[in-house]
């Protein structure tokens, strides 16, 4: 057992590396601290311990004897505690989860070290992979522990739990034993003492054969993640992503493309992936989903965009405007121009009939029920600016010219055909032009 876990340390880290080995107590740790005891002259070994605080006089007993083992053996020991209860509660997470993320923050705040080095082993690899495969995952969370994460090291993670036992007793190595071990209260402890015995009766080497499978499964998700990346960068132009061409992607890529995507966005979960997906799938082309951190992803049209929305900014009240003004109207500079013959129709220039100015022009928001008289007839501006395909989030604020209390313009889209120019008549010139972002 030894040598496989030297093989690794000597794989991965250099001699004179300085090395953290996280220490409970227990067994497994115990004996990883063993082994590094006799490779010191190598290595710069330092022990740390975390206490728990979640099984009162057990947890003291269980840092005292860390304690006491360091100090006889001349090892240096960094200790920390927190309230794993209390944490679990703010948080909303389960106690399991709250342990780790307070251990785990722990001691990647150790400073001036270069492994931090722990002693998961082969048999807490097939309960990882277990609790995942129940709770349902993906190939990530099937691939089990990584023997390597950032500065982590996981030296024994092959190394069936039997023959680390085995490896305790020859050497009389002490460790003490954590009681909550014997409990059917968390998840963990259940598969251990239910399921695992079931499957070593079908397998004896099942713990083996879980550590070559997880071996595959990394590979294999390894190659996706960089696959999607690359599909990421030929489908995504900024903070939005073309769905024609995200549609075409293979369908194993799309969630792990989408999640690329919503990288930013915190406390992401295959239940939002799964609705972001249908957002994309579906026909609506102004459909939104809220997300947290006061993120939105929305349908517009032919784009998925990710936006951090806050509270929206109030609509611009009615605003006149008369010939030779120039208006800011919200996020639009509006002008009223004489028509010098210069300009031609087009998304900055509406011309229109000189009758336009026969009474009071004002500039408004659209409103429940305006319609426009076009040419082929009357139509709703709400329908007129959806088969315009105006993302809905523009349409609110969209400058509507009124001439006295008749529509005469939609801004920048569409004249009234009542006062559009006319051949022998003089014309206005309506120049608008957006501030922020072009439509």
């Amino acid at each position: 057992m030894k040598s496989k876990v030297l093989s690794v340390l000597r794989e991965f880290a250099a001699p004179g590396s300085r090395l953290l080995a996280a220490v409970s107590g227990g067994m497994d740790s115990m004996v990883l601290l063993d082994v590094l005891i006799s490779v010191s002259d190598r290595y710069d070994i330092t022990c740390a311990h975390f206490n728990h605080q979640l099984r009162g006089e057990e947890s003291r007993r269980d840092e005292l004897f860390v304690r006491d083992f360091c100090e006889k053996n001349q090892i240096p020991l960094v200790v920390s505690s927190g309230d794993v209860n209390r944490y679990a509660n703010e948080n909303h997470v389960g106690l399991e989860e709250a342990a780790r993320m307070l251990r785990y923050s722990f001691l990647t705040s150790v400073p001036d070290i270069d492994w931090i080095v722990t002693a998961h082993n082969g048999d807490d690899n097939l309960e990882t992979m277990l609790m995942h495969l129940v709770r349902g995952s993906g190939l990530h969370g099937l691939s089990g522990i990584p023997p390597v994460r950032d500065r982590i090291l996981r030296p024994m993670l092959q190394i069936p739990r039997a023959e680390i036992a085995q490896y305790a007793s020859a050497r009389q190595v002490p460790f003490v034993t954590d009681s909550s071990n014997e409990t059917d209260q968390f998840f963990r402890n259940r598969i251990r003492r239910a399921i695992i015995p079931l499957l070593r009766e079908e397998n004896p080497h099942i713990v083996e054969s879980t550590a070559e499978l997880c071996r595959i499964l990394r590979s294999e998700d390894r190659f996706l993640r960089e696959q999607s990346a690359l599909a990421l960068a030929r489908v995504c132009s900024g903070s939005a992503l073309d769905r024609a061409a995200f549609l075409e992607l293979p369908e194993a890529l799309q969630p792990r493309v989408l999640t690329l995507f919503l990288e930013n966005v915190p406390e992401l979960s295959r239940v939002h992936i799964r609705s972001a997906l249908s957002l994309i799938r579906a026909e609506n082309p102004s459909a939104a989903l809220d997300l947290p951190g006061d993120f939105r992803l929305r349908r517009s049209y032919q784009d998925l965009v990710l936006e951090q929305h806050f509270a929206a900014a109030p609509l611009p009240g009615p605003t006149a405007i008369e010939p030779g003004q120039a208006v800011r109207f919200g996020s639009w500079l509006i002008q009223c121009l004489p028509d010098t013959g210069q300009y031609t129709p087009d998304r900055e220039y509406l011309i229109l009939d000189r009758s336009v100015l026969d009474r009071p022009m004002t500039l408004r928001c659209m409103q429940p029920g305006d319609r426009i008289h076009l040419t082929g007839g009357t139509r709703k501006i709400s329908r007129l600016l959806i088969d315009l395909k105006v993302p809905k989030t523009q349409r609110p604020s969209l400058p509507i010219l009124m001439s006295g209390d008749e529509v005469a313009a939609v801004i920048p889209f569409k004249a009234a055909a009542a006062f559009r120019k006319r051949e022998g008549n003089d014309s206005v010139v309506l120049s608008a032009k957006r501030m922020e972002e072009e439509i």
